[in-house]
């Protein structure tokens, strides 16, 4: 198998190109390349030109055998540009198509039929306008996109204040002082600084720019969060009482046996946590229940009874409701 896919890709010998189909096998040189045979006898290479040379139109980057590929049109999807397959040789053909220093390129063969050619025409189309200005044009210089948390829709009523903890949940202790800290997987790159400049993940209201990792010294106010996460029981009075349906039912309460009778799966469900509703759906059933979700900061706070190294959630799980005041985080 790997000799078969290793000749659909051969490297003429006036060029120093590095080839590797989706195997561990390579040559070396400054082309990478990942080949991938899909259904029909198409097939797709991938391309990225590592060492900073580029590519011109005239020089032929791929060798091909015409008994594979003789009956296929060729695409440089990059682009969006039919390519015409050149002969050289018995049973041999290239194709010659630019790269860019630095840049990428993405070739099709695909069996010569009216939809096959439609449906590359169309993808064709579409990427001349993306591929329009070349890469060199644009600043290296990396320019990060802010973001910012969208407000809880204002529809929903506030909840309301309490003197002492309601049933069933208990007064989380506010603080002046909590040391949020949040990080995630690290695949790579591994070092913290270079890995907190990529713009990557979220960006909270205290920081200049997304990052994966986040720590501050926040303050928080105290608050009532439920004991246990919302029940089964719980929802079905919610709906019985309300007498909600979704717009859209896929997926909703997908574990119930019947949840339009108010059909849970019994007395051994009845403690249950709910699933199979959406975010919007449980900040509804909250403000019903005359609270809210908690947020981020709450649920850590909570979960790790207001100390940096309890890694371990503590209480209740992320789908209880909080119960008390607003969730104003400001740094100290």
């Amino acid at each position: 198998h790997l000799d078969t896919k290793l000749s659909h890709l051969e490297v003429p010998e006036n060029h120093a190109f590095f080839l590797l189909l989706h195997h561990l096998s390579a040559f070396y040189a400054r082309l990478f390349s990942l080949c991938a045979p899909m259904c029909n006898q198409e097939a797709a290479w991938t391309l990225v030109e590592r060492r900073g040379e580029g590519n011109s139109e005239i020089s032929p980057v791929l060798a091909l055998t015409a008994a594979e590929f003789g009956d296929c049109v060729f695409y440089d999807l990059y682009h969006g540009t039919p390519l015409a397959p050149i002969s050289s040789g018995a049973d041999q053909m290239t194709l010659a198509f630019p790269i860019e220093a630095h840049g990428f390129g993405c070739i099709l063969a695909t069996p010569n039929s009216s939809a096959n050619v439609r449906a590359a025409e169309e993808a064709s189309a579409r990427q001349r306008v993306l591929t329009r200005f070349p890469l060199a044009s644009f600043s290296k210089t990396r320019n990060t996109l802010h973001s910012q948390q969208a407000p809880v829709p204002l529809s929903l009523p506030p909840p309301p204040s309490h003197t002492s903890a309601p049933p069933g949940s208990v007064i989380i202790p506010g603080t002046t002082s909590f040391q949020f800290t949040v990080s995630g997987t690290v695949i790579e790159p591994f070092g913290v600084q270079l890995r907190n400049s990529m713009g990557v993940d979220v960006q909270f209201a205290w920081e200049d720019f997304p990052r994966p990792e986040h720590t501050a010294l926040l303050k928080v106010p105290s608050f009532a969060l439920d004991r246990a996460p919302v029940s089964r029981a719980q929802y079905a009075r919610y709906r019985e009482s309300t007498g909600y349906i979704p717009a859209d039912e896929r997926g909703y309460l997908s574990d119930w046996p019947d949840w339009r009778a108010g059909d849970y799966g019994g007395e051994v469900h009845t403690k249950t946590p709910v699933t199979g509703v959406s975010l919007a759906e449980a900040r509804v059933f909250c403000a019903w229940a005359g609270g809210r979700l908690p947020s981020s900061v709450e649920w850590q706070y909570a979960a790790q009874a207001g100390a940096v190294h309890h890694a371990h959630h503590r209480l209740a799980l992320p789908s209880a409701c909080v119960r008390l005041v607003e969730n104003d985080f400001v740094p100290c």
